[in-house]
C-alpha cells in the first residue's frame, strides 16, 4: 500500500510540475511582442524580462540569444556569456550561432577601450596608478578594471577617483 501511495505521490508532482511548465505558444507570442516594443522604446531590462517569460512558455533557444543580445545593448557582455552559455539545443545552425556570439564577445571584452578624458578648463594633469600621465583634453587606450586617478590643476584642489572600465 505505501508503495501505491508513494508512486501515486510522485506522478502527482510530475502532474503538477508539468501542468506549471506547459508550453503555451500564444503567451509566448504575446511576451514576445512585449520584448519587442521595450526594445524599440531602449527599454532593454524590461525587454530582457519579457524574453524570459516567452521562454517560460515556449523553451526556444533562439530566446535566449535575444536575451544575450538585449544584455549587450546594456553594455553588460558578462551576463549575455552567462546566458549564452546557458543554450542546450541540438539545433546545429543555433549552436554555431552561439559559439559564434560567445566569440565576438570574448574578443570585444579583449580589447581595450579608447576613453577621453577632459576637464573645464582644460590643461589638467591625470596621474594613473598603472601607466603614464596624461594631459586633458586626452584619450587613452585602457583595458577593463578599476584605476586610481588623481586630477591636478594649478589653482585647483587635486582630487583622487577610482575610475572603473567595463563593457564593451
Amino acid at each position: 500500500m505505501r508503495t501505491v501511495l508513494i508512486l501515486f505521490c510522485l506522478n502527482f508532482a510530475a502532474v503538477t510540475a508539468t501542468a506549471q511548465t506547459q508550453r503555451d505558444p500564444e503567451k509566448a507570442a504575446k511576451a514576445f511582442e512585449a520584448a519587442k516594443r521595450a526594445k524599440a522604446l531602449g527599454n532593454y531590462k524590461r525587454s530582457i524580462e519579457r524574453l524570459r517569460e516567452a521562454y517560460k512558455y515556449l523553451p526556444d533557444p533562439m530566446l535566449q540569444v535575444n536575451i544575450a543580445r538585449r544584455y549587450i545593448d546594456l553594455n553588460d557582455p558578462e551576463n549575455a556569456l552567462k546566458e549564452l552559455r546557458l543554450v542546450k539545443t541540438s539545433n546545429r545552425r543555433v549552436r554555431k550561432l552561439v559559439k559564434e556570439e560567445i566569440a565576438s564577445i570574448e574578443e570585444l571584452m579583449n580589447k581595450p577601450l579608447m576613453v577621453t578624458f577632459d576637464t573645464d578648463p582644460p590643461g589638467a594633469l591625470l596621474t594613473f596608478d598603472k601607466g603614464d600621465p596624461l594631459s586633458t583634453p586626452g584619450r587613452r587606450n585602457l583595458t577593463r578594471g578599476d584605476y586610481k586617478v588623481s586630477i591636478a590643476l594649478d589653482g585647483y584642489e587635486k582630487q583622487e577617483a577610482t575610475l572603473s572600465i567595463q563593457g564593451i
